[in-house]
């Protein structure tokens, strides 16, 4: 293959993408949301467990990770975390404690300013396109 040909094809990929894409807002809107959620000591990806275990308490580790599309040692990982902090508990299944709801109380507000705040820096159009390409995968 051509030089010319290589810059030609590496061109074409590095132009629309969606994965680069997607998992470049990714890690930047991650990024974003962890550094707004740091004084709480929750991360986002503990943010969205503790929130998907909120919606379905009793749920085993392994649901939960597929609901939320996760690798299992991701979730294994986060849920040690979270378990220590004592925000959730493996009893019969995965639920909150009362310090995990606490928690989620404190982090409404920040979320909601977070939320606000992407919203405006990538614009209602964008931001409105992610939610929505993504509703045929949550359920």
């Amino acid at each position: 293959m051509s030089e010319n040909e290589k810059m030609r094809i590496a061109r074409e990929i590095a132009k629309s993408c969606l994965v680069v894409r997607a998992r470049l807002l990714n890690r930047l809107i991650s990024r974003f949301f962890d550094d707004q959620l740091r004084p709480l000591a929750i991360t986002s990806p503990q943010l969205n467990l503790l929130v998907a275990i909120s919606l379905n308490e009793g749920a085993s580790a392994s649901e939960i990770g597929r609901r939320l599309e996760m690798e299992k040692s991701t979730v294994s990982r986060n849920l040690g975390r979270m378990i220590d902090h004592g925000w959730i508990n493996r009893e019969v299944g995965l639920s909150t404690t009362r310090k995990g709801t606490v928690l989620l109380n404190k982090v409404l507000p920040i979320w909601r300013k977070a939320q606000k705040d992407m919203n405006k820096m990538l614009g209602s159009e964008a931001s409105e396109a992610i939610v929505t390409a993504c509703k045929p995968f949550l359920s």
